[in-house]
């Protein structure tokens, strides 16, 4: 099995041909993380003394990127963790789907556990480029990915009635646009983004101290 062979980023050549659109993809994703983390320690923390507590967990988050349900990590160390990083991310939910940005966590700590608060850059923000007056409401998305089913929270558009800030369940009309069960009387601003609700990724976590 190949092996990343460098911290210093995730690159085609160092794997077999046959997998090198999956490891651009993973580049694409895990290299700005790679630079980020490398600025941030910025030399502060020791690695060859480094102290750790790796854990794999599928997690569950909410259209904020907040757990849906109380998540934790046992503190096996007996020292005052620093930082949780996330390696990878993998959604379980829809395929192809990949972390909007480099996954970063809040959490706090309470006796032997590390409580998981919050974990940004998971949720994709997708687009709405217009709001047809029907019932029912008639959302155009390009490309949105979705599937019936599928939860969503919109943001920035005014309508009768309003549907922000509302989780619904949508249906899908074609690639491009989909529905919610409301009933939309009138349009001011026909554009905003939504976010899934209910997402859920198995992580590949590291808490350090």
């Amino acid at each position: 099995m190949a092996r990343i062979v460098t911290t210093d980023g995730i690159f085609t050549d160092d794997f077999p041909a046959e997998n090198k659109l999956v490891i651009e993809k993973l580049g694409f994703i895990l290299n700005p993380f790679f630079d980020q983390v490398g600025q941030t320690l910025n030399g502060n923390i020791d690695f060859t003394n480094l102290t750790v507590i790796e854990k794999d967990m599928i997690i569950t988050v909410d259209h904020n990127g907040t757990p849906t349900t109380t998540t934790s990590i046992r503190n096996t160390l007996n020292r005052r963790i620093k930082g949780i990083l996330c390696f990878n991310a993998i959604s379980q939910g829809i395929s192809n789907v990949y972390p909007q940005g480099t996954p970063f966590i809040s959490f706090t700590q309470s006796e032997n556990q590390l409580i998981i608060n919050n974990i940004s850059g998971l949720v994709k923000t997708s687009n709405i480029t217009s709001i047809a007056v029907s019932n029912p409401g008639q959302i155009t998305a390009p490309n949105h990915g979705l599937k019936s089913g599928q939860k969503v929270v919109i943001f920035g558009t005014s309508t009768t009635p309003s549907i922000n800030n509302t989780s619904y369940t949508i249906t899908v009309i074609d690639g491009n646009s989909f529905s919610i069960p409301v009933n939309i009387t009138a349009v001011a601003t026909g554009t905003g983004f939504f976010r899934t609700t209910d997402n859920k990724y198995l992580l590949n976590l590291v808490a350090y101290a």
